[in-house]
């Protein structure tokens, strides 16, 4: 997809993408050079109104969760697998 940059340094956001990034009118957009020369980097940045909504989710899905024992379970599972390769070599 190709846009063009109008006068004023505007510039179209194809719909396609647009609307597979959800974005719409008074979306916030940060522009940022890439690495490759000639490449810019565009990041969707959460509205004012969707900020509090993420902390929500975010919350919530730490609140129910044990994650001492996530982290034990998970180290207890590195540790099996790494017996385990030792044993068949």
């Amino acid at each position: 997809m190709i846009s063009t940059l109008r006068e004023d340094n505007l510039v179209n956001i194809p719909a396609e993408i647009a609307d597979q990034l959800g974005l719409e009118e008074g979306s916030r957009l940060k522009w940022s050079h890439g690495e490759a020369a000639g490449t810019i980097l565009i990041e969707v940045l959460p509205s004012k109104r969707q900020v509090p909504k993420r902390m929500q989710v975010l919350g919530a899905s730490i609140v129910n969760r044990n994650l001492v024992q996530e982290l034990i379970d998970e180290r207890v599972a590195e540790d099996q697998l790494e017996n385990d390769s030792q044993a068949r070599a």
